[in-house]
């Protein structure tokens, strides 16, 4: 490449300002993208969590027509072959609860509990933003599938600190749990789905926990 040396002043009043630019705009997006706080923030609005919920209907009822499609027994015949769940495990790109148990994941790695706290109250106000949306409904399905989703990663993130063993952050999980649960039962609502199976995810955890002589159990 040959250019003239006289442009070169020029060239670099303006070029060497954009690169500056260019390198602090480059600092902040990579803090943004890799701050979990901020990714949270983004990502768990109203608006993202109903984009969501839609595709998440769409996926579950075309995976749940797939599934009907390769059922090769005929009607009121007893299938003679193992069955699969009847709930789809659906990926979507942007899932909410994938976000947040890898943050929880790194909060656990970096011993940050103030993003751990953070993330586990976002957990329960997703599953509140779940449970309550109109999107969501028992007709279609999509209900079953959605509490599905719920539990999983209510487990997931249980079996997470549990591994961990990290007892002041279980501690704020469990705590937390009971007062989300609690909540629910002002309104009547702590034996539906998906409020009542936390807890039954934190008994199963008690009792696996006692019989393999751990040394901290869960009380409930």
């Amino acid at each position: 490449m040959i250019i003239n040396k006289t442009y070169v002043p020029a060239a670099g009043i303006f070029c060497i300002p954009l690169l500056i630019y260019g390198a602090i705009l480059l600092q902040i997006i990579a803090i943004e993208e890799c701050n979990p706080s901020l990714l949270m923030e983004m990502n768990l609005g109203m608006n993202n969590i109903s984009r969501y919920l839609n595709e998440f209907k769409s996926v579950d009822k075309a995976a749940k027509e797939k599934s009907e499609k390769l059922q090769f027994e005929w009607p009121n015949e007893t299938p003679l072959h193992s069955v699969t769940s009847k709930y789809n495990t659906n990926v979507i790109i942007n899932d909410p609860f994938a976000l947040l148990y890898n943050v929880i994941e790194l909060a656990l790695e970096n011993g940050d509990k103030i993003t751990y706290e953070r993330a586990i109250n976002n957990y329960f106000l997703l599953t509140d933003l779940c449970a309550d949306h109109e999107i969501v409904d028992y007709n279609s399905g999509s209900r079953f599938a959605i509490n599905k989703q719920v539990t999983d990663t209510f487990e997931i993130i249980l079996t997470q600190v549990v591994t961990a063993k990290n007892i002041p952050l279980l501690s704020i999980i469990i705590y937390k749990t009971g007062d989300f649960v609690k909540e629910k039962a002002l309104r009547q609502l702590q034996t539906t789905a998906p409020y009542d199976d936390l807890i039954d995810i934190l008994v199963k955890y008690a009792k696996t926990a006692l019989d393999n002589n751990q040394e901290f159990v869960i009380y409930i």
